[in-house]
């Protein structure tokens, strides 16, 4: 569901994968933001103004969390 969501919000993908890690590319400013309410792995900076990050589920991962990020990405 969320790997479904980034592809339609159009946020990139840093490389495609099929495991619970999702790597995405960001603007700092919406890296900045999201950082308030959610846990984001830095990997690396990929321009001046955007990076790399990771998002990683689990099997406890609730559906509610899900759908809040897919809500703050857009």
């Amino acid at each position: 569901k969320l790997r479904a969501a980034i592809r339609e919000i159009g946020v990139p993908f840093y490389n495609e994968n099929s495991t619970n890690q999702i790597f995405i590319i960001l603007e700092d400013d919406k890296i900045k933001d999201l950082s308030k309410e959610f846990a984001l792995c830095y990997i690396e900076r990929v321009d001046v103004t955007h990076s790399v990050m990771r998002i990683c589920t689990s099997w406890a991962t609730t559906e509610e969390n899900v759908d809040r990020l897919i809500e703050a990405l857009r």
